[in-house]
């Protein structure tokens, strides 16, 4: 039996999330969206599909088309994949939402993020600058520039992220934050840790300079001998 187009695309799909490759998946919305480019109402229909992996594609593939941001947080994978380089601010996203997007400019500023959204994104530029990030939000993030500028972090956020340039400069960070990060470059600069964030994680360069650090924040983490920390314990 013929395999349909749709079991290809969701054969495919899932293939790129099971092995987090987010170029592939962002390449699917770049594909859907040129299938459609003379049938944009076409993908609505999509957006309540069973699969809710193909749901989320599709509004990655609208939001290309049309630029409608509401969209992107419809449903529990929305914005699968999608590309911001602008965005309104105060938005709020949660579930899966945003997962493998590629965000830059000042994409998503003073946003919140919460639960499993933008979880294995790639960002850069002033995206999330003012951010409230909670939960699993942007784990396994990779993010680099001046991305995540002042922004402020609990619960389990952007663990096993990756993290370089300026990122996270000013932020304020607790719970189990960034836990099992890599951190390098001007990362963290005069940050404030607390709690058990940064625990385990691997620092380099200037990363962590100007910082505040109390609670078991930065136990078993790797620091670089020249690195100037403020040390703040609490008797």
């Amino acid at each position: 039996m013929k395999e349909t187009k749709e079991s290809k695309l969701t054969r495919i799909l899932e293939q790129a999330i099971l092995g987090q490759k987010g170029n592939s998946v962002r390449r699917i919305v770049n594909i859907v969206a040129k299938a459609y480019n003379t049938d944009k109402g076409g993908l609505t229909k999509y957006f309540d599909h069973q699969n809710q992996l193909i749901a989320g594609i599709a509004t990655s593939a609208h939001y290309q088309l049309v630029g409608n941001e509401e969209v992107l947080s419809e449903g529990k994978y929305s914005g699968l994949g999608a590309t911001l380089i602008k965005s309104s601010e105060d938005l709020e996203f949660g579930q899966n939402q945003l997962n493998f997007a590629r965000l830059s400019g000042n994409a998503l500023r003073r946003s919140t993020n919460s639960e499993g959204a933008l979880s294995r994104s790639t960002n850069s530029g002033s995206a999330l600058g003012n951010s409230i990030n909670s939960g699993n939000a942007l784990g396994n993030s990779i993010n680099s520039e001046g991305a995540l500028w002042n922004s402020t972090n609990f619960g389990s956020a952007l663990w096993d992220s990756i993290n370089s340039g300026s990122v996270l400069w000013d932020s304020i960070n607790s719970g189990s934050a960034l836990s099992g990060s890599i951190n390098s470059g001007n990362a963290l600069i005069y940050s404030t840790n607390s709690g058990g964030s940064l625990r385990r994680s691997t620092n380099s360069g200037s990363a962590l300079s100007g910082s505040i650090n109390s609670g078991s924040s930065l136990k078993n983490s790797k620091m670089p001998l020249k690195t100037r920390i403020k040390l703040k314990k609490f008797f």
